[in-house]
């Protein structure tokens, strides 16, 4: 006789569940139901429900930005500067990177987190300095909310010259970004810029290979963050030259690249003027969050693309400007974005703030005194949205 009890919680309704999950008291415990079974992450991965659900951040990885390169520990040496995870979850505790990852004999010693999408976190790896392939980039990506294996990938293969140390950007793309990632989970595009030339590499996790590089020819120099703000399948860098600001555009079928001006402006008189911060409002569109020589912080915002964008080449496109009150009251200090929500960390005032972007409203992010520090390189981690 068959237990009436067995496979009854196949039963439970999709809007008990909805409920259930609403009330879970931490972001891990949801990340966690999302993983059980192929419905329950559909039902929490629902556009339709993340849209009602607040832009809530998981934590903040933080890391010494002084780090000598001569002077890093050796391999399973006592860990000198790990990254930190800084929940922001009520009761939950702040730890090292290595509680959540293994660390494979002080391999992620000194590891430093280069950009976050949807759970995945891309690390580079820092070898000690008297170890083979001292001057080749090693990156691994893990997802420690959820689980400690790591994905250590090989070294890209760069043939270049003086350039091996020196990627010009990284991302990671998941299977909700493209069609096409669908079996592979996830991917790893990493850029170099070396004679005029951007060049793009792209992971495969599934091959364990590198493509084969295309090449962007514009002699250009990007600022701001390393990490690319994906949107749309689209993977978006900031770039300048002397006098305009442009955004580089890579699909994450590395099928389409193109250049986009953007309608700020470079004063000249301003050798180190701050470059504005890419960003992805709730609905998914690319922005722009600039703050004025004044300190009047505006948004803006890119229209509809036209056929022009898609293609390679250069587009201006159109923007939608806007200024945000609720940061007049004082100048932000410095500002990141959190991906996947639309939601950016600012400090303002010797305090720290999630700042929305559709909704505009700003909430105080509660850290101890001693976790502010200057030689910190503060990076927003995972947001609700899966």
């Amino acid at each position: 006789m068959s237990n009436p009890r067995v496979g009854s919680g196949g039963q439970i309704a999709d809007d008990v569940l909805r409920e259930v999950f609403a009330r879970l008291p931490d972001v891990q415990d949801l990340l966690r139901c999302a993983v059980t079974c192929w419905r329950w992450r559909r039902l929490i991965t629902d556009p339709a429900e993340n849209a009602h659900r607040p832009s809530m951040l998981a934590g903040i990885f933080t890391q010494n930005i002084w780090l000598d390169r001569d002077k890093v520990e050796p391999l399973k040496g006592k860990p000198r500067s790990p990254p930190k995870f800084l929940s922001l979850q009520a009761g939950s505790a702040h730890a090292n990177l290595t509680s959540f990852v293994a660390d494979d004999d002080g391999l992620f010693n000194d590891a430093r987190p280069l950009a976050s999408r949807r759970g995945f976190l891309l690390l580079g790896i820092m070898l000690p300095a008297n170890t083979d392939h001292r001057h080749k980039l090693r990156l691994a990506v893990c997802r420690p909310l959820i689980d400690n294996r790591t994905h250590l990938l090989p070294s890209p293969p760069i043939d270049l010259p003086g350039i091996s140390d020196s990627p010009t950007g990284w991302a990671i793309l998941t299977s909700a970004d493209h069609t096409a990632l669908k079996y592979q989970g996830w991917q790893v595009l990493v850029t170099y810029r070396g004679y005029g030339v951007v060049f793009a590499y792209m992971y495969y996790p599934a091959t364990r290979s590198w493509s084969v590089p295309i090449k962007y020819q514009r002699d250009l120099t990007r600022c701001g963050p390393g990490a690319g703000v994906v949107a749309r399948g689209v993977v978006h860098w900031l770039y300048r030259d002397y006098t305009e600001l442009y955004t580089l555009n890579i699909s994450a079928t590395m099928k389409q690249v193109s250049l986009t001006k953007i309608p700020i402006k470079i004063d000249a008189g301003l050798p180190y003027q701050r470059p504005p911060l890419l960003c992805i409002t709730g609905e998914g569109t690319l922005s722009l969050f600039n703050t004025q020589d004044d300190g009047v912080p505006e948004l803006w915002t890119k229209q509809k693309q036209d056929d022009r964008d898609h293609h390679i080449g250069e587009g201006e496109g159109r923007w939608l400007h806007s200024y945000l009150a609720n940061l007049r009251t004082e100048r932000p200090d410095i500002a990141f974005f959190a991906e996947s929500k639309g939601a950016l960390l600012i400090e303002q005032g010797g305090a720290l703030f999630i700042f929305d972007l559709k909704s505009r409203e700003k909430v105080r992010v509660t850290l101890k005194c001693d976790e502010i520090d200057q030689a910190t390189r503060w990076f927003p981690a995972i947001l609700l949205q899966l």
